[in-house]
């Protein structure tokens, strides 16, 4: 068997032809294997699809919201999932995903190709043992070093590419009483009329209609959340967070800055020039979102 690991690999034969590769050595390709095999069973929003791949790789692969939405866009995009907003019973809309036929073809695909890997993976790592056999004390203390060195936080990662004063290509999102960049800015995140998703640097926005999330009992805070993530957003402008919906934009390493007393327009500038700061966990208000 002669496999090349970094290079692509065998591609997906949905049609009749090569629509395009998978397996690539990289964690964005396990998270796209990892959420193909958790919608296989059935359709579910994201939050729930982070929870199945939890089981299903017994908590070895940890998936950020960022990453995971980031995926199934990608997924979306080229046909092998879909996606419908659904109206919660008692809270806000929510964003199911399903598999497509073609994405089941793409499933397979990725079954046969992690099956080459395990068996490449264990050839190597018999030849590993034979060769480190003699050395059995120093490949042990090599271990816990290697294992020790952490990895940077989301938050850490985000903050290259969302640090205040520049203009970096970021998207960002802003809460507002209404649809244009010249209404005021809503202090309230969770239950805001609108959220604008900007491009800094074409200056194009859109807009997300927020106002199911006002209605509702709990989950504003989060829903709002989910809808910036599902929109790759890298920076939020508002003038609250709850506890719940800043815990899920930290963890995908999303930043906060208070915008309170502007209108969109001047939130956004201001935030390009450094002037607003930031919002902590202790910034967050229950209630507020």
């Amino acid at each position: 068997m002669n496999q090349d690991f970094g290079n692509g690999g065998p591609r997906h034969r949905g049609g009749g032809c090569c629509r395009r590769e998978i397996g690539g050595g990289g964690r964005g390709a396990l998270v796209e294997a990892a959420a193909l095999a958790a919608l296989l069973g059935s359709k579910a929003h994201g939050y729930d699809l982070r929870r199945r791949i939890a089981e299903i790789t017994a908590g070895n692969l940890e998936v950020d919201p960022g990453g995971l939405y980031r995926v199934l866009r990608r997924l979306e995009d080229e046909g092998f999932v879909a996606s419908t907003w659904l109206a919660g019973d008692s809270g806000p809309q929510r964003r199911d995903y399903e598999i497509t036929p073609e994405g089941r073809e793409l499933a397979g695909d990725w079954r046969d190709r992690l099956r080459e890997r395990q068996q490449v993976f264990g050839l190597l790592a018999q030849a590993l043992e034979q060769a480190l056999g003699e050395e059995p004390a120093q490949a042990t203390e090599r271990g816990p070093a290697s294992a020790a060195r952490p990895n940077p936080a989301p938050a850490e990662k985000a903050a290259a590419v969302a640090t205040p004063g520049q203009s970096p290509s970021v998207r960002v999102a802003i809460s507002t009483l209404g649809p244009t960049l010249d209404d005021r800015l809503d202090e309230r995140f969770g239950r805001a009329s609108y959220l604008l998703i900007v491009d800094p640097e074409g200056r194009q926005v859109q807009v997300v209609d927020n106002r199911t999330n006002q209605q509702a009992m709990q989950g504003a805070g989060l829903g709002a959340a989910e809808k910036v993530l599902e929109h790759g957003v890298g920076v939020v402008l508002t003038g609250h967070l709850g506890p719940k919906a800043f815990r899920a934009l930290h963890e995908a390493g999303i930043e906060g800055f208070n915008g309170t007393g502007m209108t969109a327009r001047e939130a956004l500038e201001a935030w390009s020039a450094g002037r607003l700061a930031r919002l902590g966990q202790g910034d967050g208000h229950q209630g507020l979102g």
